[in-house]
């Protein structure tokens, strides 16, 4: 009977201490207005490698100097070794013999050293997806995670662990954890106000349950009498995950033009009847110069040419290193193309842009009032990028500084193979760094006398938080960033826009739930009033709670700074 009674103590605690911390975080951040990311909060109590991975993510984007990152780390490490240890204590099955405490310590403490090592490359990934809004960093950091969940779940449970491969319950538990902390921050995330608390607190429930499963599982399972070292080379892999996943991203921001997007131009704008477009594509684009046959004499459409225009007035051509250059510099260029549009024609215009033209669009705008552009068309922009903050190279001191230095490693590594000049201190990256508040509230805002359409791929919606999103008309496409132009039902609806014709604009759906589902893998955000040369402490701020961030743009549509 004693026994009975201790062991339902011990499943009560297991509940309320699994339960109880994804409860408090939750409460605190809807209490400090980062209600946006309360889906983190159910991973606080989450079976490896999840945990550390939820802990990761604060350290890298709260320290201010290396001292502090040290601190923070050190902090991280003795937190999650007590809190797992006590969590598969308190998990352990009747029957087999639990290990001493001294060596559950230790297995627990060498584990979480060891998922701080392994997890910090893609803990940067998704960093770099909230410094840029680019869903492509979000989800390519999510498929290395979970793979290293399926061989390190085990770990610190029994001292030796590693030595062993995992069993197809200790895989099917990975698998389900990361479907259950998904589901958790869906339900969190949509939750009105403080039922937020009760969301995660239910999450919490799964989880006791998870790890009492997962301890069952490793407790009671025969050791094989020949290990098997899977999982000291599943780690060792990771590097090279690092630079394939890494050259992809980029590849796939490099690509040549696709040669759909002309078709654009010959196919699909026939009816605009001598429209005046200005079509910008997005980072690592490239134009070759060459005249585009096939137009109807009544459409004059140009290509924005990030280097700038010759004598005439024609794009001059460009590679994909051009597009990394300032965003003041590029708006400029934009400014003058605009001009020289609007000089020979005589009428107003309209601008299609994609991307990180998207980004130079509504820099022109903001910089350049009253301009001759009547439409603004946004095909996949990134909305509420710089959420995070690091510091120039030079810097000794600043938030962010340990994650930016590994950004620029990453992207050193991505240059081995795609031989891109792509930095993390590049111009363009500079650019929204430095004016972080402005674009991160600003992108989706109306601009005085131009009609500005928005075209949201689903996808894209992993990179920005919940939150309120747009003041303009948004169309959903069940699509990925950046593929918008190549899609003929799109073509159609950009066709609509340009020639003012009506267009469906129904409530985001789909949209909605990616956000709720993927705001529990992102990266918290920093508050605007944390970085001093922002000067952005009484701005509202879209990326912490519902705020509008488009009230703001009295204060925030001064020109671009560049240091």
């Amino acid at each position: 009977m004693e026994e009975r009674r201790r062991r339902r103590a011990g499943a009560a605690t297991l509940m309320l201490l699994a339960a109880g911390l994804p409860a408090l975080e939750a409460a605190c951040l809807y209490r400090a207005g980062l209600s946006s990311i309360a889906g983190m909060a159910p991973q606080a109590t989450a079976p490896p490698p999840f945990g550390v991975y939820h802990d990761l993510r604060w350290v890298f984007v709260y320290h201010h100097s290396w001292a502090a990152l040290g601190g923070a780390l050190a902090a991280l490490v003795v937190f999650r070794t007590v809190l797992n240890t006590a969590l598969v204590m308190l998990a352990w099955p009747p029957g087999p013999a639990r290990p001493p405490l001294r060596r559950l310590v230790t297995s627990n403490a060498l584990c979480v050293v060891l998922l701080v090592v392994i997890l910090s490359p893609w803990v940067t990934l998704a960093a770099m997806g909230a410094a840029t809004s680019l869903s492509w960093f979000v989800l390519s950091s999510l498929l290395p995670l979970v793979l290293l969940a399926l061989v390190v779940n085990r770990g610190g449970i029994v001292p030796g662990w590693w030595r062993h491969p995992p069993s197809p319950v200790s895989v099917g538990i990975a698998v389900l954890t990361f479907l259950s902390l998904t589901a958790g921050s869906t339900a969190v995330s949509a939750a009105p106000g403080m039922c937020c608390v009760a969301a995660a607190f239910a999450t919490g429930l799964v989880n006791a349950g998870l790890w009492a499963w997962l301890v069952r599982t490793v407790a009671t399972r025969p050791k094989p009498v020949i290990p098997a070292f899977v999982t000291p080379l599943a780690i060792a892999l990771v590097p090279a995950l690092i630079l394939g996943i890494g050259s992809q991203i980029i590849g796939l921001q490099q690509a040549p033009p696709d040669p759909s997007v002309n078709s654009i131009n010959a196919d699909h704008l026939t009816a605009a009847h001598g429209r005046q477009v200005i079509y910008l594509q997005g980072y690592g684009s490239s134009y070759t110069g060459t005249k585009m046959s096939g137009y109807p004499s009544a459409l004059h459409f140009t290509f924005y040419s990030y280097r700038g225009q010759y004598a005439d007035g024609a794009p001059l051509p460009y590679g994909p290193n051009a597009t990394h250059q300032s965003l003041r510099v590029l708006a400029d260029r934009l400014a003058q193309q605009v001009d020289t549009v609007h000089r020979r024609s005589g009428r107003t215009l309209a601008i299609v842009a994609q991307s990180e033209g998207t980004f130079i669009a509504r820099t022109y705008l903001r910089d350049h009032p009253h301009p001759p552009v009547d439409t603004l068309v946004l095909l996949s922009p990134l909305v509420r990028p710089a959420r995070i903050y690091y510091p120039p190279r030079a810097a000794d001191s600043g938030w962010g500084l340990g994650l930016g230095w590994e950004m620029r490693m990453l992207t050193a590594l991505s240059r081995l193979k795609t031989g891109s000049t792509v930095s993390a201190d590049e111009p363009f990256v500079r650019s929204v760094m430095n004016n972080g508040p402005w674009y991160r509230n600003m992108m989706l805002c109306p601009v005085p006398g131009t009609r500005v359409v928005a075209f949201l791929p689903t996808a894209s919606a992993a990179a920005v938080p919940p939150g309120h999103l747009s003041d303009v008309t948004t169309i959903e496409v069940e699509a990925l960033h950046g593929t918008l132009s190549a899609r003929q039902d799109n073509r159609r609806d950009i066709t609509a826009v340009l020639t003012g014709k009506p267009i469906d604009t129904a409530e985001l759906t789909a949209y909605r739930f990616v956000q709720w589902a993927a705001a529990g893998w992102q990266v918290p955000p920093l508050p605007l009033s944390y970085v001093p040369s922002w000067h952005a402490a009484a701005v509202p701020d879209s990326a912490l709670d519902d705020a509008d961030g488009c009230t703001a743009h009295s204060a925030l549509s001064g020109p671009a700074k560049e240091h």
